[in-house]
Order: structure tokens, then C-alpha cells, then sequence
């Protein structure tokens, strides 16, 4: 196991590396410049030039990302921001725990939602009562995130003034942007934990654990829904490091100050360090979540934990 886990960590490292070269890439080949941006319509050519200049942003396109890549690997700096000159590092931690904690709230309520209906919903699929959840399902999937949040804003917080509709100051105003994430992911966990479960309650161990008189719920919920789990961690791992750097929606809608958004506004401004700083983050962010999700496989799965330790 401990091998497995330090050959993953090695693998990292090239997986960030490429990521940030094609995002350097992209930007790269972006139009305007930076000083364009920071000095606005009025400056001179010369004046443009100079901060690029001062930038390092008129250096060759091999050589600007290796002073990056370097600063990054010997010296675990992230560089400074052309905007604000402050280091990128200390932004994105800042940002970065409004945006795992959002993250987080959002895939917990959805998991607490879309499991339950996956298994209600796989176990009386002939009955009505397991039609619903389906039903449901589609319904969910056919919402956008910032329509639910619109419409939970309404609600919530202007016509009955229960919540704060902006910002993330107290750990109420956490909880409808992680609702308006929770309604939209808990479809494609609700799908896929009732397909899941549909294969494995047709299986012979099931069928034997109710022969050798194990009661309805325990052949369900401890024997296939066990089983059933590992498809389900998969989603939920790919779904929390997916919003922590795709929930900019919301937290726009929200104002929340996330990684997300800072990410975008570094975009619109060309700052380059601050675009690749951030986005260097959650590569790593989300090598590391599908890492924890193989090491839950050995944890819920005994067959799993036995072919990591050969």
C-alpha cells in the first residue's frame, strides 16, 4: 500500500506540470497583454512596454515558463500577482477554504440525498414508491445550478429573510449556494447509485445472505449496498474536486470570495501567475481526492485491499 501511495505522489508531479504548461500555453496565445489591462486605453506604447518589461512578460515563451516551473519545483513559489504584486501563494490560500468548504457542504448534501433514492429506487423499482426518486432524478438533472440558487435566494432570503443572500462570513451564508450544488449532483449520484444496485441485489451472495435468514435491510444496506459503493466514491471524488474549481457560478451568484472566482478574474485581467497559480492548485487538489478515492476502494472493498498490498 505504502508504495502504491508513493508511486501516485511521484505521478503527480508531471500530471501539475503539464497541466500548468497547457494552461501557460493557452495564455500565452491569449490577445492584449497585461500593462494593457492594468493601465488602461490611455497609456503610451512606451509606457506598455516598460511594465511588460518590468513583467517579464516580453521574455521568450520557454524561457517565461521555466522561470516559473523553477520558482514552483525548488522553491515552492508560486510567483506575484501583475495586479495586486502580492504573492500568489498567500491568495489562493486565502481563497482556497471558501472553496473546499463550499465544495464540501455541496457533495455531502448530495450524497445524503442522491444514495438513499439510488437505493429506494433500485431496491422497489416495480413499485411506485421507487418511481418517485427517478422521477426526481430528472428533474434535478434538468435544473441549472444558478437557476436553484436564484430561486433558493428568492425564497430564503428575500421573501422570508431566513438567510443571508451574499458572502461567507457566518456558516449560514454556506448553506444555500452548498443547497443549490447539492440539487443539481445529487441526480448523477442518484443514477448512479440505483444502477449500481440494481446489479448487485441480483447477485448469488445476496440471494444466500436472505436464505441463511438475514432480515430485508440487512441483506440491502450492510451486504449490497457495500458492494454497490464503489462506483458511487468514484462520482463523489470527481464531483468534489470538480466544484471546487467550477463552482464559480455560484459563487458569483453568492459573492463568495473562492478560488473559482479569483481564477476567472486572473483570466479577464492576463495575469498569468495568478491564473497559473490557482489552476496549479486544484490539478493537484484533485490528483490528490482520486488518490484518496483508490485508498477508500481497499477500505470498502476487502479484494481491492488485497491486490494494493501484492
Amino acid at each position: 500500500m505504502k508504495k502504491y501511495i508513493f508511486k501516485r505522489i511521484l505521478i503527480l508531479i508531471p500530471t501539475v506540470l503539464a497541466v500548468s504548461f497547457i494552461v501557460f500555453t493557452l495564455m500565452y496565445f491569449a490577445p492584449n497583454d497585461p500593462a494593457s489591462i492594468i493601465l488602461g486605453s490611455g497609456a503610451t506604447d512606451a509606457e506598455i512596454a516598460k511594465l511588460n518589461h518590468e513583467l517579464g512578460f516580453d521574455l521568450p515563451f520557454l524561457q517565461r515558463y521555466w522561470n516559473w516551473a523553477s520558482n514552483l519545483i525548488f522553491h515552492f513559489n508560486l510567483g506575484d500577482s501583475y495586479i495586486t504584486r502580492q504573492p500568489v501563494s498567500a491568495d489562493v490560500l486565502k481563497r482556497l477554504p471558501i472553496s473546499i468548504t463550499l465544495a464540501f457542504f455541496g457533495i455531502m448534501g448530495s450524497t445524503c440525498i442522491g444514495v438513499p433514492f439510488g437505493v429506494l429506487s433500485a431496491v422497489k423499482q416495480n413499485k411506485l414508491i421507487g418511481q418517485i426518486p427517478s422521477i426526481i432524478c430528472i428533474i434535478l438533472a434538468a435544473f441549472p445550478s444558478f437557476w436553484v440558487g436564484m430561486l433558493l435566494m428568492y425564497r430564503f432570503c428575500y421573501k422570508w429573510q431566513l438567510l443571508p443572500p451574499f458572502g461567507v462570513e457566518t456558516m449560514a451564508g454556506y448553506i444555500l449556494p452548498a443547497c443549490s450544488i447539492a440539487f443539481v449532483y445529487a441526480s448523477a449520484q442518484m443514477r448512479h447509485t440505483r444502477s449500481s444496485m440494481l446489479e448487485t441485489i441480483r447477485q448469488d451472495y445476496i440471494r444466500t445472505a436472505r436464505a441463511k435468514g438475514a432480515t430485508e435491510s440487512v441483506a440491502i444496506w450492510k451486504h449490497a449496498l457495500r458492494n454497490a459503493l464503489l462506483p458511487t466514491i468514484t462520482i463523489i471524488g470527481g464531483n468534489f474536486g470538480l466544484v471546487i474549481g467550477s463552482a464559480i457560478v455560484n459563487e458569483s451568484l453568492f459573492s463568495i470570495p473562492g478560488l473559482g472566482s479569483y481564477i476567472i478574474s486572473s483570466i479577464n485581467n492576463r495575469d498569468v501567475p495568478a491564473v497559473l497559480g490557482g489552476v496549479t492548485v486544484l490539478a493537484a487538489i484533485y490528483c490528490a481526492i482520486l488518490l484518496v478515492v483508490d485508498l477508500l476502494y481497499a477500505v470498502v472493498d476487502p479484494r481491492v485491499k488485497a491486490r494494493y498490498s501484492k
